[in-house]
């Protein structure tokens, strides 16, 4: 899993069974962006993503959110955000926020319900 935060930079999670993380450059998500490498998330507030926008492959769950919809039955995930939802087994899940702490925040919840 990673985090995008708006100094151009990704905090990527290794895909190990061990909490280690490193940065990955704007242009090396720019690049899993294009390949459909990620599922990205955008973990900003509705206003947030209103008033600034978000990037274009990005899907809206708010952070407040964020632990409730990976609960979700998959078929109401899809009904309510409008993509698949992950399996828990991904490693290609990214978070993005403003500055980067929502981020690293919603990766935990995901570790915590049992995302890789």
């Amino acid at each position: 899993m990673a985090a995008l935060t708006t100094d151009s930079r990704a905090v990527l999670k290794e895909p190990v069974p061990r909490k280690s993380w490193m940065n990955v450059e704007f242009d090396e998500l720019a690049r899993m962006i294009r390949s459909n490498a990620i599922q990205l998330f955008d973990v900003r507030d509705k206003h947030e993503v209103h008033s600034t926008g978000m990037i274009p492959t990005s899907v809206n769950i708010p952070l407040d959110e964020l632990e409730n919809a990976f609960k979700l039955q998959r078929a109401e995930f899809k009904a309510r955000y409008g993509v698949e939802m992950p399996f828990k087994q991904d490693l290609n899940i990214v978070t993005t926020c403003y500055k980067g702490s929502r981020s690293k925040t919603a990766m935990e919840k995901l570790h915590k319900l049992g995302y890789k």
